[in-house]
Protein backbone atom coordinates (compact mmCIF):
# COMPACT_ATOMS: atom_id res chain seq x y z
CA UNK A 1 0.00 0.00 0.00
CA UNK A 2 2.95 2.35 1.20
CA UNK A 3 5.13 1.97 -2.09
CA UNK A 4 1.50 2.35 -4.26
CA UNK A 5 1.14 5.91 -2.54
CA UNK A 6 4.81 6.90 -2.97
CA UNK A 7 4.25 5.49 -6.60
CA UNK A 8 1.27 7.81 -7.18
CA UNK A 9 2.98 10.69 -5.52
CA UNK A 10 6.04 10.92 -7.62
CA UNK A 11 4.09 10.39 -10.74
CA UNK A 12 2.14 13.53 -9.59
CA UNK A 13 5.66 15.18 -9.33
CA UNK A 14 5.90 14.13 -12.39
CA UNK A 15 3.13 15.59 -13.90
CA UNK A 16 3.59 18.89 -12.14
CA UNK A 17 6.51 19.25 -13.18
CA UNK A 18 5.89 18.72 -17.17
CA UNK A 19 2.97 20.91 -17.18
CA UNK A 20 5.21 24.12 -15.29
CA UNK A 21 7.64 23.79 -17.79
CA UNK A 22 5.16 24.22 -20.44
CA UNK A 23 4.00 27.47 -18.69
CA UNK A 24 7.68 28.56 -18.45
CA UNK A 25 7.84 28.27 -22.15
CA UNK A 26 4.50 29.76 -23.21
CA UNK A 27 4.88 32.72 -20.81
CA UNK A 28 8.24 33.46 -22.63
CA UNK A 29 6.82 33.23 -26.15
CA UNK A 30 3.68 35.63 -24.43
CA UNK A 31 6.48 37.99 -23.35
CA UNK A 32 7.77 37.81 -26.91
CA UNK A 33 4.71 38.72 -28.84
CA UNK A 34 4.01 41.37 -26.51
CA UNK A 35 7.64 43.58 -26.92
CA UNK A 36 7.60 42.95 -30.79
CA UNK A 37 3.91 44.19 -30.91
CA UNK A 38 5.09 47.17 -29.29
CA UNK A 39 8.01 47.57 -31.61
CA UNK A 40 5.09 46.85 -34.44
CA UNK A 41 3.06 49.64 -33.17
CA UNK A 42 5.44 52.27 -32.68
CA UNK A 43 7.18 51.54 -36.46
CA UNK A 44 3.37 51.75 -38.07
CA UNK A 45 2.37 54.77 -40.09
CA UNK A 46 0.42 56.35 -37.52
CA UNK A 47 2.70 56.81 -34.53
CA UNK A 48 5.66 58.96 -33.24
CA UNK A 49 8.61 56.56 -32.64
CA UNK A 50 9.34 59.67 -30.64
CA UNK A 51 7.79 59.18 -27.70
CA UNK A 52 9.15 55.30 -27.26
CA UNK A 53 12.18 55.91 -25.35
CA UNK A 54 12.88 52.09 -24.17
CA UNK A 55 11.31 48.68 -24.23
CA UNK A 56 12.40 45.72 -22.76
CA UNK A 57 11.25 42.16 -21.54
CA UNK A 58 11.64 42.01 -17.57
CA UNK A 59 11.53 38.06 -17.05
CA UNK A 60 11.76 37.67 -13.42
CA UNK A 61 8.69 39.65 -12.95
CA UNK A 62 6.88 38.21 -16.45
CA UNK A 63 6.10 41.96 -17.38
CA UNK A 64 7.07 43.80 -21.15
CA UNK A 65 8.60 47.37 -19.43
CA UNK A 66 7.53 49.83 -21.93
CA UNK A 67 9.09 53.72 -21.10
CA UNK A 68 6.72 56.45 -22.51
CA UNK A 69 8.29 60.46 -22.73
CA UNK A 70 4.62 60.66 -22.64
CA UNK A 71 3.03 58.23 -20.52
CA UNK A 72 -0.43 59.16 -19.91
CA UNK A 73 -3.67 57.78 -20.01
CA UNK A 74 -4.64 58.36 -23.38
CA UNK A 75 -1.25 57.07 -25.21
CA UNK A 76 -1.56 54.02 -22.96
CA UNK A 77 -4.95 52.71 -24.22
CA UNK A 78 -3.60 53.75 -27.74
CA UNK A 79 -0.87 50.94 -27.51
CA UNK A 80 -3.61 48.56 -25.86
CA UNK A 81 -5.72 48.65 -28.18
CA UNK A 82 -3.27 47.39 -30.70
CA UNK A 83 -2.22 45.55 -28.45
CA UNK A 84 -4.89 43.87 -27.26
CA UNK A 85 -3.96 41.77 -23.99
CA UNK A 86 -2.16 44.14 -21.64
CA UNK A 87 -1.89 42.28 -18.28
CA UNK A 88 1.94 41.73 -19.05
CA UNK A 89 2.37 45.11 -20.23
CA UNK A 90 3.72 48.18 -17.55
CA UNK A 91 4.01 51.42 -18.27
CA UNK A 92 6.63 53.72 -16.89
CA UNK A 93 7.48 57.48 -17.05
CA UNK A 94 10.88 57.57 -18.68
CA UNK A 95 13.09 61.14 -19.82
CA UNK A 96 14.60 61.87 -22.97
CA UNK A 97 17.90 59.52 -22.98
CA UNK A 98 19.76 60.88 -25.86
CA UNK A 99 22.39 62.52 -25.66
CA UNK A 100 21.62 65.98 -27.61
CA UNK A 101 25.52 66.35 -28.52
CA UNK A 102 25.69 63.32 -30.55
CA UNK A 103 26.23 64.03 -34.20
CA UNK A 104 26.03 60.43 -35.35
CA UNK A 105 23.91 59.88 -38.40
CA UNK A 106 21.17 56.88 -38.50
CA UNK A 107 23.70 55.17 -41.31
CA UNK A 108 26.81 55.56 -38.89
CA UNK A 109 24.29 53.86 -36.69
CA UNK A 110 23.47 51.53 -38.63
CA UNK A 111 27.21 50.76 -40.38
CA UNK A 112 28.57 50.28 -37.04
CA UNK A 113 26.03 47.78 -35.52
CA UNK A 114 26.37 46.22 -38.64
CA UNK A 115 30.01 45.76 -38.65
CA UNK A 116 29.39 44.80 -35.12
CA UNK A 117 27.21 42.02 -36.80
CA UNK A 118 29.42 41.19 -39.49
CA UNK A 119 33.06 40.79 -37.26
CA UNK A 120 33.94 37.12 -37.03
CA UNK A 121 35.97 37.94 -33.68
CA UNK A 122 33.50 39.06 -31.55
CA UNK A 123 30.73 36.97 -29.17
CA UNK A 124 27.43 37.22 -31.16
CA UNK A 125 25.55 35.23 -28.85
CA UNK A 126 22.39 36.38 -28.35
CA UNK A 127 21.96 38.80 -31.23
CA UNK A 128 19.36 38.02 -33.91
CA UNK A 129 18.30 40.07 -36.56
CA UNK A 130 19.42 44.28 -37.52
CA UNK A 131 17.20 46.31 -40.27
CA UNK A 132 16.88 49.64 -40.83
CA UNK A 133 13.93 51.50 -40.96
CA UNK A 134 14.82 54.93 -43.05
CA UNK A 135 11.36 56.28 -42.31
CA UNK A 136 11.02 56.14 -38.86
CA UNK A 137 15.02 56.37 -38.43
CA UNK A 138 15.95 54.04 -36.86
CA UNK A 139 18.09 50.79 -36.70
CA UNK A 140 16.30 47.82 -35.46
CA UNK A 141 18.20 45.50 -33.60
CA UNK A 142 16.64 41.54 -32.43
CA UNK A 143 18.01 40.26 -29.01
CA UNK A 144 17.65 36.88 -28.26
CA UNK A 145 17.35 38.02 -24.91
CA UNK A 146 15.77 42.10 -25.28
CA UNK A 147 16.50 42.54 -21.35
CA UNK A 148 17.84 45.67 -20.36
CA UNK A 149 21.29 44.75 -19.06
CA UNK A 150 21.78 42.75 -22.55
CA UNK A 151 20.57 46.22 -24.37
CA UNK A 152 23.43 48.00 -22.48
CA UNK A 153 25.71 45.33 -22.96
CA UNK A 154 25.21 45.52 -26.99
CA UNK A 155 25.60 49.34 -27.07
CA UNK A 156 28.59 49.65 -24.54
CA UNK A 157 30.04 46.57 -26.80
CA UNK A 158 29.14 48.40 -30.10
CA UNK A 159 29.98 51.63 -29.13
CA UNK A 160 26.86 53.25 -30.21
CA UNK A 161 24.16 55.75 -28.25
CA UNK A 162 20.52 54.61 -28.18
CA UNK A 163 19.60 57.31 -30.62
CA UNK A 164 19.07 55.55 -33.44
CA UNK A 165 18.68 52.00 -31.86
CA UNK A 166 15.39 50.20 -31.46
CA UNK A 167 15.53 47.17 -29.86
CA UNK A 168 13.33 43.96 -29.99
CA UNK A 169 12.81 40.51 -29.14
CA UNK A 170 14.49 38.07 -31.65
CA UNK A 171 13.39 35.09 -31.96
CA UNK A 172 15.29 31.39 -31.81
CA UNK A 173 14.91 30.71 -35.55
CA UNK A 174 16.23 34.61 -36.36
CA UNK A 175 19.61 34.12 -34.43
CA UNK A 176 22.77 34.55 -36.12
CA UNK A 177 25.11 31.95 -36.31
CA UNK A 178 27.89 32.80 -34.03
Amino acid sequence: MKRKILNIFFLGILCFSLVGCGKTEDMEYELSMIDNKIVEYFLSDNEELDNLSFNYIDRANNKVIVGLLDNSKEQQEKIEKFIGDTEFIEFVQSKKQIDDNDDSTLMDTYNKVSDYFGNENVDRHGLSTLSIDEKKSVVIVGLAENSKEEQEKFLNNVQVSSKYILFKQGGINELVNG
